[in-house]
Formats: C-alpha cells, sequence, structure tokens
C-alpha cells in the first residue's frame, strides 16, 4: 500500500454588510447610521471583525429632497471575504408654511401702518420681512407690501404679498366743538396717468343744539347718573355726556 496526504484548504467565509435606508423630511436632524450583517459562522458577531465597517452619506438636513447612497466599507476579518450592499436616505420635501403679508388702506398723508404677516401650515420658525417701497408723503394709489425669508428656516415656504391702498384724503377744518356754520370739506391727493383730476369741495353744516351746549365748573367734581353710578370723576366740564338727567354736587342737571 502506498499512501498519499490530501489537503484541506479552508476559504474566507462570504460576508455580506448591507447599510440600513432610512427616509426623513428635509430640515429634520439626520439619522444615525446602522447596518446589517449576514454570513457570520461559528456564532461569531461583528466583535471578530479587525476594523469595523465605515458608514457614510453626502446628504445633510438641508439637502433637497431626494434619494441618496448610504455607503458601507472599510471592514476587515480574517476569516471573511466581506462585500457590501448600499443603502438609501430619502428626503422628503418638508411640511409646508404659508407666510402671508397683511393687507392695509390709509389716506393720503396718514402715518404707515406697522406691518404684519400671518402664518399657515406648519409651525414658523424664524420671522419673515416685510416692507413696501411707500411712505407718508407717496401718491395715492396701490403699493405692494413684499413679504421675504428674513430670519425664517422652514425649508417648505410660500410668500404671498399683501397690498397698501392709498385713499385720496378728504379734510376739513371743523371739530365736534366748532360753532354752527358750514365749513369746506376738501379732497385731495389722487394721481392718475390717463386723467387730469380736479375737485370740488363738499360741505359740513353744524346745526345749534337744542341744549346746553357746555356746562363747566371752576372746581372738578364727580358725576353721577340716577342710579348713583359714577360716570365722571375730577372733571370741570360736560362736554361730550350722552343727554340725560345727572346728579353732580347733589343737584340734578339735565343735559339735552
Amino acid at each position: 500500500m502506498t499512501y498519499v496526504n490530501g489537503e484541506l484548504m479552508i476559504l474566507q467565509a462570504p460576508l455580506t454588510i448591507t447599510a440600513k435606508s432610512y427616509t426623513i423630511k428635509q430640515g429634520e436632524a439626520m439619522p444615525t447610521f446602522e447596518v446589517e450583517y449576514s454570513g457570520f459562522k461559528n456564532d461569531e458577531t461583528k466583535a471578530v471583525l479587525a476594523t469595523q465597517p465605515t458608514i457614510s452619506c453626502s446628504a445633510t438636513s438641508a439637502s433637497a429632497p431626494g434619494t441618496y447612497d448610504i455607503v458601507v466599507s472599510g471592514a476587515d476579518a480574517t476569516n471573511y471575504d466581506i462585500a457590501y450592499v448600499k443603502g438609501t436616505l430619502t428626503i422628503t420635501q418638508a411640511d409646508p408654511v404659508t407666510i402671508t403679508a397683511k393687507s392695509y388702506t390709509i389716506q393720503y398723508g396718514d402715518e404707515l401702518p406697522t406691518f404684519e404677516f400671518t402664518s399657515e401650515g406648519a409651525t414658523l420658525e424664524g420671522k419673515p420681512a416685510v416692507t413696501c417701497e411707500a411712505t407718508t408723503t407717496s401718491a395715492v394709489g396701490t403699493y405692494p407690501i413684499v413679504i421675504t425669508k428674513g430670519s425664517v428656516t422652514n425649508y417648505h415656504t410660500t410668500f404671498v404679498s399683501g397690498t397698501l391702498t392709498i385713499k385720496p384724503a378728504i379734510t376739513t377744518t371743523a371739530t365736534s366743538s366748532s360753532e354752527p356754520g358750514e365749513y369746506d370739506i376738501t379732497i385731495s391727493g389722487a394721481e392718475a396717468q390717463n386723467y387730469d383730476i380736479s375737485y370740488v369741495a363738499g360741505k359740513l353744516t353744524i346745526t345749534a343744539s337744542d341744549g346746553i351746549k357746555v356746562i363747566s365748573f371752576e372746581h372738578p367734581v364727580s358725576v353721577f347718573n340716577l342710579s348713583g353710578h359714577k360716570v365722571r370723576s375730577n372733571v370741570t366740564s360736560l362736554e361730550g355726556l350722552p343727554k340725560g338727567v345727572y346728579i353732580i354736587n347733589g343737584k340734578k342737571v339735565a343735559i339735552k
């Protein structure tokens, strides 16, 4: 008999490392990337790897909506032939928010309002900038109230402009305390490219009162109604009180 020895060749076992896949909304925090293993022998775990795998992705939380590769590489183990499978990070569009500038109407020459805005949809992060080219001396017309990003950090935003409408001013020299008579009501400030504008004044007529116009006192007094409730304190005039009967210094005073 002649004996010839053979050889037992032990090859590396195949090991597959697969990157897990994830889905986030634009602006959300990036996930902690993990991997899954397939092919360990003899109840071994990733602890037998001489070098642990590296996981990387080119996307950030601010990246545009889309799909990005999650790449795994760099693992090493003596007894394993390692293959890698990519994962994917899917970034979907952030929840929408609509920011709308409020609209206003003023008369020519009035102070400009404090421009404000409203928002709908997702929670607004930050504050938009609201501007208008109009000034207190701007001509009658309509001006856009423009709203822009400002310090807003939301990713899916829609900005809606408002309008400032400046109407012609109507003025009169009369006041609520003016003497009976007629007072001019004047109008001005209108402007239109295709029109030559002229103005016609109106009239405000103030008639004489049938009752007492003004009752004044040398020293401040308190005014009570017939039910005993105080309606004014420390006044020297009854101007502006509604018609009725009042008690002042223990006496009835009628305003007609």
